[in-house]
């Protein structure tokens, strides 16, 4: 059927394509299976308010164990998905209104904020060195100690370590904000990839016969926390960005180690072009000191030393 739901649905989707979305892998799927099975080869233009709520009650009612989603959240995420291919449709007058257009989300959604001690961080860290998998091992271990998000690193190239000046370039079609970014590397990071690179065959710093996603579920548990908190992988990136704040690290360096864009203000984001590289290699050198619990914290001077030197880079506003 050409105005079918899936019909009209693959037009949207090449469109997201067409235009890079980072999320389109997540959209065919919560489309295969929460929507085409009810909706597939329905005309969207006979499809009501009432079918919409009905759709995302289902999903909500579904449990989803494999990616530690909350129920509610898929049924938000399914809603927010229908509402745009509606808006699709309705843009080339394929239909005349959109039902989804207003429908509130089900589940009020909360940010994550994990709060772990010192003791119970460096639990995991150990746990995580623990791990028999040598490529699983080394991969998590670079999370830690780098900060970065999974796929910058599960993606690294030999080509982009640099050994000589202790730096792992992520190019930009690897980074979710599609800039070129570098990480500087501590030591404990540097021996883990030199022992890696000793024996290497192929392009990819983690080569290996099965691609390095959907490890979620496997590092759970693998990696427990004794109190029973539920650790994910990007708990990792929460974990290290609140120890650095307590050591009172400015947050536009805080921003620096996540890979964010750099600063609100008008002069940041078009005229700031210093990168704080030897913030960050001290921040995130500090960071691999205190998981292996060598000199635990920074010491005030290095505390004030690092917020100084980071604040003379940033360009006052005229």
């Amino acid at each position: 059927m050409t105005n079918s739901f899936e019909y009209i649905a693959d037009r949207w989707l090449a469109n997201r394509s067409a235009a890079g979305k980072r999320s389109l892998k997540h959209d065919v799927g919560r489309l295969k299976n929460y929507v085409y099975p009810s909706w597939g080869a329905r005309d969207i233009s006979t499809i009501t308010r009432r079918d919409v709520f009905t759709l995302l009650e289902d999903v909500q009612a579904r449990v989803i164990k494999d990616r530690g989603y909350g129920i509610g959240v898929n049924a938000n995420r399914v809603g927010s998905l229908i509402k745009s291919i509606f808006a699709f449709a309705l843009d080339r007058e394929v239909i005349t209104t959109n039902p989804a257009s207003g429908v509130k989300p089900l589940v009020a959604e909360q940010a994550r904020k994990l709060e772990l001690s010192s003791e119970q961080t460096r639990a995991a860290f150990r746990a995580t060195r623990g791990i028999s998998d040598p490529r699983l091992r080394d991969y998590f271990t670079l999370l830690w100690l780098t900060g970065a998000r999974c796929g910058e690193i599960a993606k690294s190239r030999w080509q982009d370590v640099d050994f000589n000046a202790s730096v792992l370039r992520i190019p930009k079609e690897n980074t979710k904000g599609k800039v070129n970014w570098s990480i500087p590397l501590s030591e404990p990071a540097m021996v883990v990839l030199r022992a890696r690179k000793s024996s290497a065959s192929g392009e990819l710093v983690f080569d290996g016969p099965r691609p390095l996603n959907n490890l979620n579920h496997y590092w759970k548990r693998l990696v427990k926390d004794p109190s029973g908190v539920e650790l994910r992988l990007h708990d990792i990136r929460s974990l290290a960005v609140s120890q650095m704040a307590r050591w009172q690290v400015p947050e536009i360096l805080l921003d620096i180690v996540l890979g964010h864009s750099v600063g609100k203000s008008i002069v940041a984001k078009n005229y700031l072009s210093y990168r704080f590289e030897a913030e960050h290699r001290v921040a995130l050198s500090r960071w691999a000191r205190w998981l292996n619990d060598e000199q635990a914290e920074l010491t005030a001077g290095a505390i004030a030393a690092l917020v100084v030197r980071t604040q003379e880079q940033q360009p006052k506003q005229p």
